[in-house]
């Protein structure tokens, strides 16, 4: 009885290893574009920042919290995760961290990764539309 609760946690704990690990390289992924198209003075870079995975109240699936000095969090709903695509995935974590970074709200726009919903665009979309965002709020990164 012990060895199957022993294996039952280390299968719990791999997950949720993995879940969160998979959200660590989304972030890296969307800040490694950022950082391709904006010098490091123009988006939000606080010492402290923070990725969870929790269980947040419907309809909140993901969610930035920052006091626009010294940190930002970033919490995404662990049950809207799981049943995501990589896409969607993928898209959720620019959106949040468009919200964090950039200070962006929502637009009206429902084909667009910043509209108040997940749209389950493509990551190649959700790329393009990023980078969109990106010149508008960086400009040429060589100042031209």
């Amino acid at each position: 009885m012990k060895l199957k609760k022993i294996l039952f946690s280390l299968v719990v704990l791999f997950s949720v290893h993995s879940i969160a690990g998979e959200l660590k390289d989304i972030y890296i992924e969307v800040l490694d574009i950022i950082k391709l198209y904006c010098k490091p003075g123009q988006y939000f870079n606080p010492p402290n920042k923070s990725l969870y995975m929790t269980d947040l109240d419907l309809p909140t699936i993901g969610q930035c919290i920052t006091d626009k000095y010294d940190f930002f969090n970033i919490y995404i709903d662990r049950t809207f995760w799981k049943m995501s695509s990589k896409d969607i995935r993928f898209e959720l974590v620019a959106h949040e961290m468009t919200h964090c970074l950039f200070f962006r709200n929502h637009v009206d726009n429902s084909s667009n990764f910043m509209y108040y919903a997940i749209r389950d665009l493509t990551k190649d979309q959700t790329i393009q539309q990023l980078i969109e965002n990106l010149n508008t709020d960086c400009g040429d990164k060589n100042g031209k």
